[in-house]
């Protein structure tokens, strides 16, 4: 089978649509995971952008399609299922400062529901991932929250009250965030086994600032 030069076109114009959505990102706004994740991680990620090559991988592409067809499936069906669902609820607000925004994954019966795709399934909820959902939950004056976790072995549900204490939580965050970034110093690490998975994991080790 012969090859043609323009082969790989489709490959340079899905790079190219990952930078332009990234440009969408106005300069005054935090997504709800940036304040949610590991700080030094977003910190890196404002310093040291990751190539398009880097995102257009099968983990994460799978992770997106995930959510998205868990999403549709249950829009589809919510009739026959008899319940009520939300998906993708946008949520914001204005946090020492910044734009802070995100979308709530599911809102089913006036519980919220996160999705998270992970390698194995966790003894105990990840704590960023419970900030990323009690503030969205709290945003949308939501009293329970709950995280699912889906793996090629299983899924489980996690579900929590609402701490009505999230906000000072994430003003915190927030106010950490803009200090590292105006003064060039990352943030403190934030161990957990998520490090693993992280792709600023070199550069944060031999890192000599923090220390």
């Amino acid at each position: 089978m012969s090859r043609d030069r323009n082969d790989s076109d489709i490959i340079r114009v899905i790079l190219r649509a990952i930078e332009l959505e990234d440009r969408l990102h106005p300069h005054d706004t935090l997504w709800v995971t940036d304040i949610a994740q590991c700080l030094r991680k977003t910190y890196y990620q404002f310093k040291y952008p990751l190539k398009p090559e880097y995102r257009f991988k099968r983990s994460l592409i799978m992770g997106k399609a995930i959510h998205l067809w868990i999403e549709e499936l249950l829009l589809k069906h919510k009739s026959e299922l008899g319940v009520d669902i939300e998906v993708e609820v946008p949520v914001e607000a204005r946090i020492g400062g910044m734009v802070v925004r995100g979308y709530a994954d599911i809102i089913l019966d006036n519980v919220l529901y996160e999705i998270k795709t992970v390698n194995h399934i966790p003894s105990k909820p990840y704590f960023e991932h419970q900030l990323q959902a009690g503030f969205y939950a709290y945003m949308l004056n939501l009293d329970k929250y709950c995280i699912l976790y889906v793996s090629d072995y299983g899924s489980t549900v996690y579900c929590m009250e609402t701490n009505r204490g999230i906000l000072n939580v994430f003003r915190e965050r927030v106010a950490t965030l803009k200090r590292s970034l105006e003064e060039g110093k990352p943030p403190p690490r934030e161990r957990s086994v998520l490090c693993n998975y992280c792709p600023y994991r070199r550069l944060c080790n031999r890192d000599k600032t923090l220390f």
